[in-house]
């Protein structure tokens, strides 16, 4: 069974990561340790996908 991955945006440091997707429509950022709700997913795919997308969105985000 493949486990689906979204792309998320944390609200309070603006960093995009990846998480595994949940029922309950809530999610911690690692970097900062906000608890949040879904608000908006960027991209959805595998693991490997996510990563890639995440990577791309924060260099375009740190410019």
């Amino acid at each position: 069974m493949v486990q689906e991955n979204i792309v998320l945006r944390c609200v309070q440091c603006d960093m995009y990561q990846s998480q595994l997707v949940k029922q309950s429509g809530k999610w911690t950022c690692v970097i900062c340790g906000l608890k949040q709700s879904i608000q908006r997913v960027y991209y959805h795919g595998s693991g490997a996908e996510c990563r890639l997308q995440v990577q791309r969105l924060n260099m375009a985000n740190e410019s």
